[in-house]
């Protein structure tokens, strides 16, 4: 039985642009951000992800909300909790580093991001809440609907 993967995601915005992460040779951006290890708190997981990704030493911030998302990528599913917290960018260079050869990390206008194929999908409609300090609480795009809850 397949197992459920637990992800700690960065949200960093600098001048109205949010930083994504895109695997070469793939067609779609997701968060920066990576795998939570066996008894390893979110926050830290997410801090470890961004120096091994980057080379940044950069803090989790506030935790803005999780992200439920199933997919399949050929043969393979995946099922993960994306647990996603601010992380401030004034550090993060354009371009942004990185230090894995398999990804790398693009800056896209807030304004622009229906216009990319970014997964989990609800993000196009998280991202400019959470940039507004709306703090939606969980997204799903588990049910045929998108659900949302807002909490402010």
């Amino acid at each position: 039985m397949p197992e459920i993967e637990i992800l700690a995601r960065a949200l960093i915005i600098k001048k109205g642009s949010v930083l994504l992460t895109r695997k070469k040779h793939r067609d779609y951006l997701f968060l920066p951000g990576g795998h939570v290890e066996w008894n390893e708190p979110a926050r830290k997981a997410l801090e470890r992800e961004l120096w091994e990704e980057m080379g940044l030493r950069l803090k989790a911030g506030r935790f803005l909300g999780g992200i439920e998302h199933a997919f399949r990528s050929g043969r393979h599913r995946t099922h993960e909790i994306n647990l996603v917290f601010l992380v401030l960018g004034q550090r993060v260079p354009r371009p942004a580093p990185s230090r894995e050869r398999k990804i790398e990390f693009i800056w896209i206008p807030i304004t622009g991001l229906r216009k990319f194929n970014l997964q989990p999908s609800v993000l196009k409609g998280l991202i400019p809440l959470w940039q507004k300090n709306k703090v939606p609480a969980w997204a799903g795009t588990m049910e045929e609907r998108t659900s949302l809850i807002i909490t402010s």
